[in-house]
């Protein structure tokens, strides 16, 4: 254990993942058919935490591409920890890829240090006890095996520095 008594190498605080949050992905939406160009259309959802596999979120949704490469799409959902309800709207956008057709993006509706974020995302993400959906670099997010591979680089570190 490190002085600072918390447990980890080197003062070392494990971030939150992204395997641990909800997640609300462009492609998925896209292959389901609820994202495609000059469409209005609305429904419900469900989304869950990937490591869990069980549902924590239905999302109340309406969509707007009409505009053709530029869109809106408006969610509503019920929170499940506080029971609040949210509606907000998030941008999206296309790029062309080299192989042809369109590639949805979302356009993070965060708010850092006074200034939307504005980032395209092809995935939003919800930590735990948060309300809104924002992409990895707001909520400062990694994956999993990032963090286990920095946990063992430490710990071999401090195995070289004893010997």
């Amino acid at each position: 254990m490190d002085s600072s008594g918390t447990g980890r190498w080197d003062g070392y605080q494990k971030k939150t993942t992204v395997e641990d949050c909800l997640v609300l992905s462009a492609s998925q939406l896209r292959r389901r058919g609820i994202l495609r160009g000059n469409a209005e259309l609305g429904g419900n959802c469900y989304l869950r935490r990937p490591l869990y596999g069980r549902y924590d979120l239905r999302i109340l949704y309406w969509i707007d591409t009409r505009a053709g490469r530029t869109g809106v799409l408006c969610l509503r959902y019920s929170h499940p920890e506080s029971g609040r309800c949210y509606k907000y709207n998030i941008r999206l956008a296309t790029s062309i890829p080299n192989f042809g057709g369109l590639r949805w993006w979302f356009i993070c509706p965060l708010v850092k240090n006074g200034a939307i974020c504005g980032r395209r995302a092809s995935k939003l993400y919800m930590p735990p006890h948060s309300v809104f959906f924002g992409c990895r670099r707001c909520y400062d997010l990694t994956y999993e095996s990032c963090q286990s591979q920095h946990i063992w680089r430490r710990m071999r570190r401090s195995w070289w520095r004893k010997g």
